[in-house]
């Protein structure tokens, strides 16, 4: 049987998760559910999130303090970073008009959903533009370029804020 170090060295070598970055939605704080992943001791590899799940589950009532919200959304993001890593082009392909017509996959550079899925259905590779995961809660960019992340992240926290109520009337009206 597998253990968590097993797939630490999968992981590693297929899917480079060390870097990976989860947006939370609500707020967009950052969660890097891999990031032990850097560590060069395979021992130190086991991410924070499994080892207090482990500690749970083998005795609840002695580690009950490691029951966090920080990790509960640090092992979720995980999931959800795993069913996007796991042979996502594919998928995306098979389901492409449901998860694009529920606003599963969006995508900052296109307005328009007849666009997004005209784009994908046309180049397999998706690299030329920005492709985003979400949920509810989470957000994971599938390809990207940095400037667009940075610029996508902005915009949202900007309409975040124009959306507060106004205590003042605006000058001129």
């Amino acid at each position: 049987m597998l253990t968590i170090t097993d797939y630490i060295e999968i992981f590693a070598e297929y899917l480079n998760l060390a870097p990976v970055k989860v947006f939370i939605r609500r707020n967009y704080d950052q969660i890097e559910p891999f990031e032990e992943f850097e560590n060069p001791n395979l021992s130190d590899k086991i991410p924070t999130w499994w080892r207090a799940y482990n500690d749970l589950k083998h005795d609840f009532y002695s580690n009950i303090n490691q029951g966090t919200l920080d990790n509960a959304l640090a092992s979720l993001s995980a999931l959800f970073v795993l069913n996007c890593q796991s042979s996502w082009k594919l998928r995306l392909q098979e389901n492409i008009n449901y998860l694009v017509l529920n606003r599963v996959i969006t995508s900052p550079n296109f307005i328009h959903i007849g666009h997004l899925l005209k784009y994908i259905k046309e180049d397999p590779n998706l690299e030329k533009y920005s492709l985003i995961a979400q949920t509810d809660l989470f957000e994971y960019w599938l390809s990207h370029h940095p400037e667009t992340i940075e610029l996508t992240v902005m915009d949202r926290l900007a309409v975040g804020d124009s959306l507060r109520i106004p205590t003042k009337r605006p000058p001129g009206l």
